[in-house]
């Protein structure tokens, strides 16, 4: 006689996922002890840091009593930050630079760890791109490697089924840099409208806490933060991508349409210079085509999410489009908040190993190209510049979502597979 087991239909959660080897998470110490010993030095020891020039500083004003917005460093972001620099702010400079250092590696590890366990595996070729974006976080010593732990740490959790803890780690990276808010629409389309609205809770309430520091003159530093930068984006002549940066440093669609339409770019004395031009389209015009486009995204992201096959992957899969989406919607996405990228890294590098999917290939190719063309050192000052007039990183970002969106269509379908027979054991004869 012939016995199967009830067949049971594989849900969205990893957990089950087969991680990494021993060889695969031997290579991953490997490249973190490298890091340790050959970046620690010249982290520490650097003159020009971001890290001690805006945050570090602005730390020190929240805590003399003076208005963080309203000094020369260039502080353009929401309060939290400045409140999580002020025990470095009370630290003398080699200290603070060396408590930094080692809270980027903790978070590095922490980025792969999440982003390893999400896509099943590590390898190299998808590790490139993300590690990439990882090492502009440690050139200008900003705090994207952090915001990308919180980012896909929260995936990590959301694959395991812990939707609140996820939303938690969702809602601290929004309260850094806004953009994971656009999680919050990702957890009500999957059913979880406590863990959305926790997300936001977490997102205000961290913001709050400076306050606890030292008051504004009126208001909270969160609603002056949001008078200041969010509030003149819906004037009707406000022209989207305009932000605290230089315009070719803005890598979202916001600042891409931006720039093609009000700048051009040429060799002057062989360097590259980005002149503004009279604009092409009306800022309102501008806006309506920006909607449009992100209108699309949404549209597509939200077919890909309901008629994705059900698989192992799933969950990462969608992840991957969500980071992509921040990074393309945002009004401001600089070269290091693509650290993120990661993770649809390692998920086509995985896909391409298992199934040799052409398509893949295509969208792992130009988010490997793409990422390169942002390194200065290895093709020059004046292609780096170029590349990223025309949208070196968002074309990383754009193969990324669509990418993710086609792996979530297309992946194998987990199927109820039938064991083989387990035959009663046979009678001796007596």
């Amino acid at each position: 006689m012939l016995l199967y087991p009830r067949l049971r239909l594989h849900s969205d959660r990893t957990d089950t996922l087969p991680v990494a080897g021993y060889r695969s998470r031997a290579l991953i110490d490997v490249l973190l002890v490298a890091a340790i010993v050959g970046l620690g030095v010249p982290f520490v020891t650097r003159e020009r840091s971001e890290w001690d020039a805006v945050f570090v500083r602005t730390a020190g004003h929240l805590l003399a009593g003076r208005d963080i917005y309203a000094q020369a460093d260039g502080y353009s972001y929401p309060p939290f930050q400045a409140f999580l620099a002020v025990p470095f702010a009370k630290m003398s400079h080699t200290a603070n630079r060396i408590a930094f250092y080692a809270c980027n590696l903790v978070c590095l590890f922490c980025m792969v760890r999440s982003a390893t366990k999400l896509a099943g595996g590590f390898a190299i070729p998808g590790a490139i791109a993300g590690g990439i974006f990882a090492f502009h976080c440690y050139a200008h010593q900003q705090t994207d490697v952090i915001v990308a732990a919180l980012v896909l740490g929260g995936c990590s959790y959301f694959a395991r089924g812990k939707s609140l803890a996820a939303a938690t780690l969702f809602g601290f990276g929004a309260a850094m840099k806004c953009t994971p808010l656009l999680f919050a629409p990702y957890l009500l389309i999957k059913g979880k409208p406590l863990a959305a609205m926790w997300l936001i809770v977490i997102a205000i309430g961290a913001n709050l806490l400076p306050d606890l520091v030292h008051r504004p003159a009126s208001g909270t530093w969160v609603s002056n933060w949001f008078e200041l930068y969010l509030a003149p984006m819906a004037r009707p002549d406000y022209s989207p991508g305009i932000w605290a940066s230089e315009i070719f440093y803005n890598q979202s669609l916001v600042g891409a349409m931006n720039r093609w339409t009000s700048t051009t770019w040429s060799v002057v004395h062989h360097k590259i210079e980005v002149q503004a031009i009279p604009a092409s389209m009306p800022a309102n015009e501008l806006k309506r085509l920006l909607i449009g486009c992100f209108a699309g995204l949404g549209t597509l992201a939200l077919a890909a999410i309901i008629r994705g096959r059900r698989n192992e992957r799933r969950i990462a899969w969608e992840c991957g489009m969500v980071v992509s989406a921040m990074l393309l919607m945002s009004p401001m996405s600089s070269v290091p908040h693509f650290a993120t990228l990661l993770l649809p890294g390692l998920l086509f590098a995985q896909m391409y190993r298992e199934r040799r999917t052409k398509y893949i290939f295509v969208f792992g190719t130009v988010l490997l190209l793409g990422a390169l063309a942002t390194n200065k050192d290895l093709i020059g000052s004046r292609n780096y510049t170029i590349g990223l007039w025309y949208g070196s990183a968002m074309w990383c970002a754009i193969a990324s979502f669509f990418g993710c969106a086609v792996g979530l269509l297309t992946s194998v379908k987990s199927a109820a597979v039938l064991p083989l027979p387990i035959q009663e054991p046979r009678r001796q004869a007596a």
